[in-house]
């Protein structure tokens, strides 16, 4: 972290790296004073799997910077003086983080807690660590950046998956990047721009602490569940060589299949990002399904354009489909994006 923290390395080596990857060293250095609720090693281990490893990527350094801002606290915070506010406030103190978070602080006897946004409660489990800038507490969670019926940022997810982990379970609503045949020596550099924008825009379902859940994931489907593992370790610049390589086309064409059932036209070349919400409605008569055909997609500006306005205005959107079906806005939706791409771009069918 800093010369300040030192003392600190022995467990809290992934916190060291994950404030130097956020851009946060300079601002923890900072006059202060800071009382900083520090994830240990083992807390970040508790996290899903490979999602230390995507947080400390560069294009995920935002989403670590909010969730690293969720742990510090303006001022100095001793056990004593949080004690004091937990029983002056009828058992629950709360209080706001630099990054804007709320925590709700409460004791059993002298041992303290740490509630999150959603609910999630992590342990101080050691306390009053002193630096020459403010406090250190150590906690045994990772705590989140937001609030599930409130931020808008943090519910868009994509993951890699093999066919046996489509659909994907225990997430609130999901889509799939379906396109109609394997990469050829043809149609490979149009392929690998639309795959760089949707990795580009969309951050992985294992970056976000918040639970599946809270998410709406977009599913890159591929043949089997060790290509789909080796895509999400590869290195950033690699990332869509192994998608496209090893992409899956079986699980793609039933998707194809699927919304076709549910009455959506799928008439162009592709690629198309088809959603259903809820999931269990997936090639059923009359299930509301979105799909964004990206047929007429040949530039990279383009595609980033559309796979950002997929992720802000729809999976960024928890209220859309939050009940378990889509809304009606999205016809509105639907409009907006007609006008400013045409009408064969973004299209809803079976909202009532």
């Amino acid at each position: 972290m800093s010369s300040r923290y030192a003392a600190l390395s022995k467990d809290y080596t992934t916190l060291i790296a994950a404030v130097k990857a956020a851009g946060l060293v300079e601002t923890l250095e900072g006059k202060g004073p800071f009382t900083v609720l520090a994830p240990t090693d083992a807390a970040f281990a508790r996290l899903q799997q490979d999602a230390v490893q995507v947080l400390l990527a560069p294009e995920a350094k935002n989403e670590l910077s909010k969730i690293l801002k969720c742990h510090v606290i303006s001022g100095d915070l001793s056990t004593d003086a949080i004690l004091a506010e937990i029983a002056a406030n009828n058992g629950a103190y709360s209080v706001d983080t630099i990054g804007g978070c709320s925590l709700t602080f409460r004791a059993a006897g002298s041992n303290i807690s740490v509630t999150d946004q959603f609910g999630d409660i992590a342990s101080l489990v050691a306390s009053d660590v002193k630096q020459t800038n403010g406090l250190v507490y150590a906690v045994d969670k990772v705590l989140s950046p937001g609030a599930p019926d409130t931020s808008h940022e943090i519910h868009a997810s994509r993951i890699f998956a093999g066919p046996n982990e489509y659909p994907p379970t225990n997430f609130a609503a999901y889509g799939i990047l379906a396109f109609k045949s394997k990469v050829t020596i043809y149609d490979q550099e149009r392929q690998k721009m639309l795959c760089e924008a949707f990795v580009n825009a969309v951050l992985p379902s294992s970056s976000l602490v918040v639970p599946t859940a809270a998410q709406m994931v977009t599913v890159w489907p591929m043949d089997s569940a060790e290509h789909a593992k080796a895509a999400t370790k590869a290195n950033i610049t690699r990332t869509c060589d192994e998608a496209l390589q090893d992409y899956g086309l079986a699980v793609s064409q039933k998707a194809v299949r699927d919304a076709v059932a549910s009455g959506v036209a799928v008439d162009g070349d592709g690629p198309f990002l088809i959603a259903w919400a809820p999931p269990t409605q997936i090639g059923k008569p009359g299930a509301v399904v979105l799909k964004a055909d990206l047929s007429t997609v040949t530039e990279y500006k383009m595609a980033s354009d559309i796979m950002h306005r997929w992720v802000v205005e729809i999976e960024n959107r928890p209220e859309l489909w939050r009940s378990g079906t889509f809304d009606r806005s999205l016809i509105a939706t639907a409009r907006e994006w007609a006008d400013h791409y045409g009408s064969l771009i973004f299209s809803v069918v079976g909202v009532k």
